[in-house]
């Protein structure tokens, strides 16, 4: 994968005049994506995981899991960054990050909300910014499920 990145980056792939140096993080971007989706797509036709867990994640490093587990979830990413936050990590290292993750032993939980707390528990910015911010969130916390009738 690294080495697709880079090949894009360094405008050494397409037609003649039609190549294009492009910023690093776009060409991971890219490829990130495209490998990502790839591995959605075959996730897609597992059986579903029928509690929530709570880890850090990443696209790419979660429907790699996954893929692994033989298995199929929705995820909701979390990251905090604050004002002295000078520069941003890469997307490399957050997926690296995130494969460690993965690969370490997560909490279960039966609802959403439980999950949630749990992980809202351990960040800075506090829950209630959390849902005002994010349409997700606020969503599942707030929609009527067809098994609750």
């Amino acid at each position: 994968m690294t080495r697709i990145q880079k090949t894009f980056s360094l405008g050494m792939s397409g037609e003649g005049g039609r190549r294009k140096i492009v910023p690093t993080r776009w060409s991971i971007t890219a490829v990130d994506s495209t490998f990502s989706q790839n591995l959605i797509d075959r996730v897609k036709g597992f059986p579903t995981i029928n509690e929530y867990r709570v880890y850090g994640f990443d696209v790419y490093a979660v429907t790699e899991a996954l893929e692994g587990e033989g298995r199929q979830a929705a995820a909701i990413v979390l990251r905090e960054t604050y004002p002295g936050y000078l520069m941003p990590l890469g997307v490399w290292n957050v997926r690296e990050s995130i494969r460690t993750l993965m690969k370490q032993r997560f909490k279960a939980f039966d609802t959403f909300k439980g999950a949630l707390w749990f992980a809202l528990g351990k960040m800075k910015i506090p829950r209630e910014k959390w849902v005002a911010s994010s349409v997700l969130i606020s969503r599942e916390l707030t929609q009527t499920k067809i098994t609750s009738y």
